[in-house]
């Protein structure tokens, strides 16, 4: 699953869902855009679908050895953290000696999961991803990332909330591609204070008020039944 919102693509990989939660909570409060797996098989099918600028990866997968995927990913010449409860040293030295750029031992605090990530990849200035877009239109509406409001074709403004904004931003600039709703929930906590998936449901239901025609049959915003929200590919054509 990914998130979209921003040009770092970090894929981690780990079959503990808490983990994968604390992972993708701390990245996307960072700025980069994340995607996971829990396993080998769905590691290796998002590798071959997406582009990635670093991976994080447990070398104990359920369906596999991690380390098959460190050495794909070296021949790729993808940077790569390896995380694991692994802890001697002859072990530490293996995961470098297949191309890792860092290690780390579980478990971890969030702010070292950040220190190392960076020490890879440059820290991004939150929200370069939503710079490099002006406005999206949105069937009759113009999406100003700039002003964070609606604009009609009339020139009549509507203003948004921090959480619609962010919500909304994050969608337009994913070009097309489905975010989970517990991704948008991570992604709005900050402004809805909480992190509960209820809360996306109730901001995509204020957008679509906001924006579609008939939000009982929105064009717009859709829903990917399982799987999460995204915008309508033929309603984003961004001007930059």
């Amino acid at each position: 699953m990914s998130s979209g919102i921003d040009t770092h693509h970090i894929l981690v990989i780990d079959d503990d869902p808490s983990l994968l939660y604390l992972c993708a909570t701390v990245l996307l409060k960072e700025g980069y855009q994340v995607d996971y797996a829990s396993n080998q098989a769905e590691a290796m099918q998002a590798l071959e679908q997406n582009k990635y600028d670093l991976v994080i990866l447990d070398l104990n997968l359920p369906d596999g050895d991690g380390l098959e995927i460190g050495q794909r990913l070296q021949q790729q010449s993808i940077p790569f953290l390896v995380m694991t409860i692994r802890s001697q040293p002859a072990e530490r030295l293996l995961g470098f000696e297949s191309g890792a750029a860092d290690y780390l031992i579980k478990p971890f605090l969030p702010h070292e999961l950040t220190h190392r990530v960076r020490r890879v990849l440059p820290r991004l200035e939150e929200p370069s991803r939503f710079r490099e877009y002006t406005s999206v239109p949105l069937g009759r509406w113009h999406f100003d990332l700039k002003r964070q409001v609606l604009v009609a074709e009339d020139g009549r403004v509507t203003k948004l909330t921090g959480g619609e904004f962010k919500l909304l931003a994050a969608l337009a600039t994913a070009d097309g591609r489905v975010i989970s709703r517990e991704q948008l929930s991570i992604l709005v906590a900050r402004e809805t204070g909480g992190g509960h998936q209820r809360t996306v449901d109730v901001l995509v239901s204020r957008l679509r008020k906001k924006i579609e025609d008939n939000p009982r049959q929105p064009g717009i915003i859709l829903t990917v039944t399982g799987a999460g929200y995204r915008l309508e590919k033929n309603a984003t054509p961004a001007t930059r």
